[in-house]
């Protein structure tokens, strides 16, 4: 893992405010790499959560083991599901003007909205732009892959990220 996704990932759960929890990490990075153009070289595939990389959690990991964050087991994480919940360890570093703003803007955008939020925005960006898919055809895809979510929520969704879509 280099340095600088390590820092990145690091200064993402130290601006979100706790609890975040894996899944949110995951796409609060894909966000950072795919609309914020902020390069950490991750490789993302479409998974049960939608944009996925495993390359996320093994870093985790790295900074737990540093003792650069804290995971703990939550048993009502997210309405009712247990989940891990991520807290970060404050660290005095420099990412460069440039990376800090588009972390800033991207905690303001997404940094209050859960893990099941996040999923439905990622993978509506991850289908417009892998899949080529746009409008109504975009929405109904999203509704067929993730029933969970209904019409309302998916168009609405993707009304609030008509900038980044």
């Amino acid at each position: 893992m280099s340095v600088e996704r390590k820092e990145v990932m690091l200064e993402v759960i130290n601006s979100i405010p706790p609890p975040l929890s894996k899944t949110a990490l995951v796409k609060l990075l894909y966000f950072l790499q795919e609309c914020y153009d902020v390069g950490l070289g991750y490789e993302f595939t479409f998974y049960t959560h939608g944009p996925y990389t495993h390359e996320i959690l093994k870093e985790l990991d790295c900074l737990y083991e540093d003792g650069l964050v804290r995971i703990e087991r939550r048993p009502d994480l997210f309405q009712g599901y247990p989940g891990f919940a991520i807290f970060g360890t404050p660290v005095e570093q420099e990412l460069g003007e440039g990376i800090n703003k588009k972390i800033s803007t991207l905690r303001d955008r997404f940094g209050l909205r859960n893990a099941r939020e996040l999923e439905l925005r990622a993978t509506l960006h991850f289908i417009r732009h892998f899949g080529g898919l746009e409008g109504g055809e975009l929405f109904s895809t999203v509704h067929e892959m993730k029933p969970k979510y209904n019409m309302e929520e998916i168009e609405q969704a993707g009304r609030e990220l008509k900038d980044l879509l």
